[in-house]
C-alpha cells in the first residue's frame, strides 16, 4: 500500500513538472504576418546580406520579440570567401556554391557543409527564402513561386564572379535546386553539379491516397477562412528555437506539397553530376521515392549516400554506397534534421545542451515531455534514446530528436571528393 502511494506521489510529482516545463503556446503576434517583404539576393550580395539581417532583426520587433545579434546574423544569408591563398588567383573566376535552405529553417542549418566547400576553394553564398527567417506569419500569405525565383536570383548574382555553380540543396531546398534545373528557363551561370541532402520528392504516379492529398494541395487557397485561425495553424509551438520556426502555417507545408508536385510533373532524363545523401528513417521527406528518382532518371557522374539501419534491404542500384544510419550506441539511427549538421555545432551539436522534443509538446497520458526535455536523463540512466522519431522508435523508447549527423565528416569529405571528380 505504501509503494503504492509512493508511486502515485511520484506521478503527480511529474505531472505537474510537465505542466510547469510544457506551458500551452497559444497564437500571437508572431503567428501574423509581419508585413515586411523578405530581401531577395542581388548582384551586391553584402547589400542584399544586409537588408535580411535588418528585415529579421526587424520582423521580430513587430512581433514584440527582439532577437540578439548572433540570432540575426545566424537567421540570415551569409557568404564565405575560398579559404587560402592555394584557392584562386587575382582576377581569376572561381567556382561558386549557392546553398538553399529546408522548408521553416534558415541558411545556418547549412552553414557547417558551406564551410566545408570554403575550404575546397569554393565562393560560397547562402540565401534566405521568402518568409523565412522573420515570424512564422511570413509563411502565411508565401508562394512557392517566389521561392522560385529567390534561387534564380542567387544563382544571377554569381554572375561574373564564378565560372560554374554548384546548387546544395537540404529538404525542399533540395526540391528548388532540382527545380532550377529542370527548368525551362535559362540560367545566367552554369551549373556544374547539384547536391541533394534529403530532398523532398514524389514518384510520378502516386498512390490514390496521396493524388488526393495534392489535389487538396493544389486548389485550396493560402488562407482558408472556414478553417479559422486554428486552421490556419495545425501546430502551434512555442517557436524557442532561435534559427527556425518551430509553428509552421498550412499554407507553408501547401506550397511545399505544390512545389514538389511541379516536379513531380516535369521529365526527361537529367544528365548532370549529382550526390546525394538521405537516411532510409527519414520521416520529413520520402526517402524511398528520391532513391528510385536516383536509380532511375540520372544519366550523369552521381553517388548516393543511403544512411540505413538495415544494410542490404533495399534494392540493389549502382552508384549508391550504403552507410551505417544506426544503431550504434550514439543513435538509434539519423534524422533528417541532423543529416548536414556537424557534431561540434554550437547550437545542435553534441555539447550544444539542445534537445529536440517537440514530438512529446501536447503530451497528455505520460511524463515523456519531462524525461526527454531533462538534461539528467541520458542513454546512459535512462531509456531516452537519440535518433529519428519513426513511430517504431517512439513505440519502443522515450526519444530526443537526433540533432546532428555522427558521420558529419565523412559526409562533407565524400562530397567535396565527389564535386572534385571521384565517384
Amino acid at each position: 500500500m505504501r509503494s503504492h502511494l509512493l508511486a502515485g506521489w511520484l506521478w503527480l510529482g511529474v505531472a505537474v513538472l510537465m505542466t510547469c516545463c510544457t506551458p500551452p503556446a497559444e497564437l500571437g503576434k508572431r503567428h501574423q504576418p509581419s508585413q515586411l517583404a523578405t530581401p531577395v539576393p542581388t548582384a551586391d550580395f553584402g547589400a542584399y546580406v544586409l537588408a535580411a539581417r535588418q528585415y529579421v532583426a526587424a520582423a521580430n520587433q513587430v512581433a514584440g520579440n527582439p532577437l540578439p545579434a548572433d540570432v540575426v546574423a545566424d537567421r540570415g544569408p551569409f557568404e564565405l570567401p575560398p579559404e587560402g591563398r592555394r584557392c584562386r588567383t587575382a582576377g581569376e573566376a572561381v567556382r561558386a556554391a549557392l546553398l538553399i535552405h529546408d522548408l521553416g529553417d534558415t541558411p545556418y542549418v547549412l552553414r557547417d557543409l558551406g564551410a566545408r566547400l570554403a575550404r575546397a576553394c569554393y565562393l560560397v553564398r547562402a540565401i534566405l527564402l521568402p518568409g523565412h527567417g522573420g515570424v512564422p506569419g511570413d509563411l502565411l500569405n508565401v508562394d512557392y513561386r517566389a521561392w522560385q525565383r529567390a534561387v534564380r536570383l542567387g544563382v544571377a548574382s554569381l554572375a561574373g564572379r564564378a565560372a560554374e555553380v554548384t546548387l546544395v540543396g537540404f529538404g525542399s531546398g533540395g526540391t528548388l535546386a532540382l527545380d532550377y534545373v529542370l527548368s525551362d528557363e535559362p540560367g545566367t551561370v552554369p551549373i556544374a553539379a547539384l547536391v541533394l541532402l534529403a530532398p523532398a520528392m514524389a514518384d510520378p504516379v502516386p498512390s490514390i491516397e496521396v493524388q488526393a492529398q495534392r489535389f487538396y494541395h493544389a486548389i485550396a487557397p493560402s488562407s482558408w477562412p472556414a478553417l479559422g485561425p486554428e486552421g490556419a495553424w495545425p501546430e502551434v509551438f512555442a517557436d524557442k528555437d532561435p534559427v527556425r520556426y518551430e509553428s509552421l502555417p498550412s499554407n507553408a507545408r501547401r506550397q511545399g506539397e505544390r512545389l514538389i508536385l511541379e516536379l513531380a510533373r516535369q521529365q526527361g532524363t537529367l544528365d548532370l553530376p549529382v550526390f546525394m545523401a538521405i537516411s532510409e528513417d527519414d520521416v520529413t521527406v520520402d526517402a524511398a521515392a528520391a532513391r528510385r528518382w536516383f536509380c532511375t532518371t540520372l544519366a550523369g557522374r552521381r553517388e548516393l549516400l543511403w544512411y540505413t539501419s538495415r544494410p542490404g534491404a533495399a534494392a540493389a542500384c549502382p552508384f549508391v554506397t550504403e552507410r551505417s544510419g544506426g544503431p550504434t550506441q550514439e543513435a538509434l539511427d539519423l534524422s533528417h534534421i541532423g543529416l548536414p549538421i556537424d557534431p561540434r555545432n554550437p547550437r545542435y551539436g553534441r555539447d550544444s545542451g539542445y534537445r529536440s522534443c517537440l514530438h512529446y509538446y501536447w503530451e497528455k497520458d505520460a511524463p515523456s515531455w519531462f524525461f526527454c526535455s531533462d538534461p539528467a536523463m541520458t542513454p546512459v540512466n535512462s531509456d531516452v534514446r537519440y535518433g529519428e522519431i519513426s513511430e517504431a522508435n517512439l513505440d519502443a523508447h522515450v526519444m530526443r530528436r537526433l540533432t546532428y549527423n555522427p558521420d558529419f565528416d565523412r559526409l562533407a569529405a565524400d562530397m567535396v571528393s565527389f564535386l572534385d571528380g571521384g565517384q
